[in-house]
């Protein structure tokens, strides 16, 4: 029998193909706030367009239910409160499930609405260019995997946690280069006292004057571990807010306080869809685009930016350095369509060979457009295949810009 479906879940390396039913409701289980999304795909269907996910929520209070039918103007969402959490997940299973196998119910199981496009994935705001990207962190680390029960709200901004002791909510701004900033919505670790002292100012005037001392409670990326524990002082810049960081002595930290990091660099290790655009790196010896609203995943050795009705495959082969590029390039293009002469392009820069070409599918009585690209050097190529709905110039043009943005640095 063909294979069906493949699970992923985010944060996990392993992927499941054609799982069974028992196996679906256990990875839906395991969904927390490491784990949050699993995606099953449609092995086989006509495009990649064809899929159903599941979110958990960030206080583990409901899911996110989304599928996607074959193109963007089929994709709806709903949401399933987890008052009664095995209900919700007996619920969100038989849906998945149902879908998984192609049975009928799913459809009619929940209250499915369109699902609203221009939505950043990390901080769900509307997507536009922008100096500043948003970052909420929902808990501290050592709280992440613990039951609700455990973590108690004094207010949205300080916590108790059950046997750890008492956190403070705290924006970390990072500057980046290009005029970008970093501010993430993070959790210090601090003393019962402090707890008890900042609740008592939170609403008052007296919050303008609260000043933290503290550890840094969460790991973020690119900098790993090595800032969890680092102290810290944290003050109040604006009353409509909560504390920022403000210094601290320990060397990583301090850093990220003071110095500007490398945009492309940082930005890299976000897969969510950013409202930026910045340089992506690919295994090193190549860099591209990704466009502001474009998410990122790996699926085996392919890249993959997705967003509202644009996808963009990237694979890189290599072989031997004495090997030219336009003989590599003619090997991967064995067995490629042929197009006439004004539906492609062609450069030659030194060593290096440009190549792409253009052309429409018809997929489920919808057009699809693809556009193949190629950029060779002696023995290394990058492949990449834009997918766009929208036939217009405007998004060829897109394309090729992306197309162009191409570096090897290999």
């Amino acid at each position: 029998m063909a294979q069906r479906i493949l699970v992923r879940v985010e944060g996990m390396e392993q992927a499941w193909a054609d799982p069974s039913e028992e196996q679906l409701f256990d990875l839906i289980s395991e969904l927390n706030l490491r784990n949050q999304y699993m995606i099953v795909d449609r092995v086989g269907a006509p495009n990649d367009q064809y899929y159903i996910q599941l979110r958990i929520s960030d206080e583990l209070d409901f899911y996110d239910i989304e599928y996607r039918d074959g193109s963007p103007d089929t994709h709806f969402t709903a949401v399933v409160d987890r008052d009664n959490e095995f209900a919700a997940q007996e619920l969100v299973s038989r849906v998945i499930t149902q879908w998984a196998f192609e049975r009928d119910g799913w459809r009619e199981a929940l209250p499915w609405r369109p699902w609203t496009p221009e939505r950043c994935n990390c901080c769900g705001q509307t997507i536009t260019t922008s100096g500043q990207i948003d970052f909420r962190l929902y808990r501290p680390e050592v709280a992440i995997d613990m039951p609700r029960d455990a973590v108690h709200a004094v207010n949205p901004g300080l916590l108790r946690v059950d046997g750890v002791g008492a956190f403070a909510r705290c924006l970390l701004p990072i500057a980046l280069t290009e005029g970008v900033t970093m501010v993430f919505g993070a959790w210090m670790k601090i003393s019962d006292a402090d707890l008890e002292r900042a609740a008592s100012v939170w609403h008052e005037d007296a919050y303008k004057d609260l000043v933290l001392q503290g550890t840094f409670a969460n790991v973020i990326k690119p900098w790993g571990e090595e800032i969890l524990d680092a102290p810290l002082t944290a003050v109040v810049r604006n009353v409509d807010e909560i504390p920022y960081v403000d210094a601290s002595d320990h060397p990583l930290l301090h850093r990220m306080l003071t110095e500007p990091w490398n945009r492309d660099y940082v930005l890299g290790f976000f897969g969510v869809a950013l409202p930026v655009t910045f340089r992506e790196s690919i295994g090193g010896d190549w860099t591209i685009e990704r466009t502001a609203g474009l998410a990122a995943r790996v699926e085996g050795t392919t890249l993959t930016f997705t967003g509202p009705g644009r996808t963009v495959h990237i694979d890189q082969f290599t072989a031997g350095r004495d090997r030219p590029a336009e003989e590599f390039l003619n090997t991967l293009l064995k067995g490629a369509p042929d197009v006439p002469v004004s539906q492609s392009s062609r450069q030659e820069t030194g060593v290096e060979v440009r190549y792409c070409f253009w052309l429409a599918n018809t997929v489920d009585g919808k057009q699809q457009n693809e556009v193949y690209c190629f950029v060779a050097w002696p023995g290394a190529v990058l492949r990449v295949v834009f997918v766009h709905d929208d036939p217009s110039e405007t998004e060829r043009a897109w394309a090729m810009h992306v197309f162009n943005s191409v570096q090897y640095h290999g």
